[in-house]
């Protein structure tokens, strides 16, 4: 062992280990002492800010390449402005001597960009890949394999795989999905939000509740008014253009297939 990298509040530790590495005998190795990471309020991390365990952090839907990005920025800076770096370009810069001396903020927000950012990277495919056990651990599909003889002549057995929607039992390709999935790509910020944003796709019925007819209840002033403020919210939400804000209905309409959207509109009208 060359050298001991360690947070600072072991720092007491190290003259007692010291005193007994030459007592042994033993090689010394060097020390360093990283600041501590904090949370927003300065404070020691701690579960009460959040996930603190990198398990946490995977089974959020974090990638690693984001995670290595933003652990490397906590409390160390190349000196430049550049915010995105591989993990060979990190080896590179990387330098003890830029390391600072106080405690490194926990940004989550900025953690939650740098994700985005990757998952922005990402193929269909491969996003689709990553996104497909969030779906199962939903309950919104399973995976269903079959085998078959192939080539028939030679008695062989090929395995195929696809999917099926829990909630109506139909049978769906890998292809099907990725369809849904590039369709959100660019506001993923966590893998495991695909879920909750696509969820409808996977439902056999929808809830046509009363909460949900609310407008009922109020004038044509007050509906006027509250559609304005949805526009202009709409209008600040960082990606969404003017004219793009309804261009993934036809897209969406297209997966769901003219039966099921001809389905729901007639159990959308039942409940007015």
């Amino acid at each position: 062992i060359s050298h001991v990298i360690r947070g600072e509040d072991l720092l007491p530790n190290t003259p007692v280990q010291i005193l007994l590495q030459k007592a042994l005998d033993f090689s010394q190795p060097e020390y360093g002492h990283l600041p501590l990471i904090l949370g927003p309020d300065r404070s020691k991390m701690s579960k009460r800010h959040g996930a603190v365990a990198i398990a946490e952090y995977r089974e959020e839907g974090y990638l690693p390449e984001t995670l290595i990005n933003f652990l490397a920025f906590l409390g160390w800076n190349p000196g430049t402005e550049r915010e995105i770096y591989s993990l060979a370009s990190l080896i590179k810069e990387f330098s003890i001597d830029k390391v600072q001396k106080g405690g490194a903020v926990f940004n989550i927000k900025r953690l939650n960009f740098l994700n985005g950012f990757y998952v922005r990277q990402k193929s269909p495919d491969k996003l689709t890949e990553l996104c497909i056990p969030y779906l199962i651990q939903e309950g919104l599909i399973e995976p269903v394999f079959k085998s078959e003889q192939y080539p028939p002549a030679y008695g062989g057995i090929s395995i195929t795989q696809s999917y099926k929607i829990i909630d109506t039992a139909e049978e769906i390709s890998f292809d099907y999905l990725k369809k849904i999935v590039i369709i959100y790509q660019e506001r993923l910020k966590k893998l495991f939000e695909i879920a909750e944003l696509t969820n409808f796709f996977f439902k056999g019925k929808l809830d046509y509740g009363k909460k949900l007819l609310q407008w009922k209840d109020i004038n044509d002033e007050e509906i006027k008014s509250s559609l304005d403020k949805t526009i202009e919210l709409l209008s600040k939400i960082s990606g969404v253009r003017e004219k793009g804000r309804l261009s993934n209905l036809p897209y969406s309409l297209t997966i769901l297939s003219t039966e099921r959207t001809v389905k729901r509109l007639s159990a959308s009208f039942l409940a007015l």
